[in-house]
């Protein structure tokens, strides 16, 4: 029974490491996409460049977002696999009856009256409405270089 408690313990250690690792992955996959769609944003509306160029950049712009928001839901599908962990591993490590961990169990009532939403959350929507606002744009620039192209 020792043997199991610590290796439950060991994993417990294990399963937050690996969550504050996905935080700080998602974060920084954040502070990479974001100043990238930014910049590919404004040197579309900002630039000289022909219209098919802007459609292309456009195009770029959709593929961009839409892989930063792949990486920010499969970090938080890990995420939300290592919190069930946890919370199953802090139910089996009992003293007598009392349930001595509740680092991530007892999480849950201050997540649910924050009344927020979770920074993936906040990154996934950024991220798809980045990819839908590039698609808007790249359909409106090609719109606009093949009607002048029309007789």
């Amino acid at each position: 029974m020792d043997e199991t408690r610590e290796l439950l313990l060991k994993e417990y250690a294990e399963a937050g490491l690996l969550l504050r690792q996905h935080e700080l992955l998602t974060r920084t996959s954040a502070s990479v996409f974001v100043p990238t769609l930014v910049a590919l944003a404004g040197y579309i509306l900002g630039s000289e460049a022909g219209l098919l160029a802007k459609v292309v950049l456009a195009v770029v712009g959709v593929v961009a977002a839409l892989l930063a928001a792949n990486v920010v839901r499969r970090h938080q599908l890990y995420y939300r696999n290592y919190i069930a962990r946890a919370k199953v591993i802090e139910g089996q490590l009992k003293v007598g009856d009392n349930q001595v961990l509740n680092l991530y169990s007892g999480a849950e009532a201050v997540k649910r009256d924050s009344c927020t939403i979770s920074s993936k959350n906040a990154f996934l929507t950024f991220f798809l409405l980045s990819a839908v606002l590039f698609l808007g744009s790249g359909l409106v620039f090609a719109w606009q270089r093949f009607s002048a192209c029309a007789p």
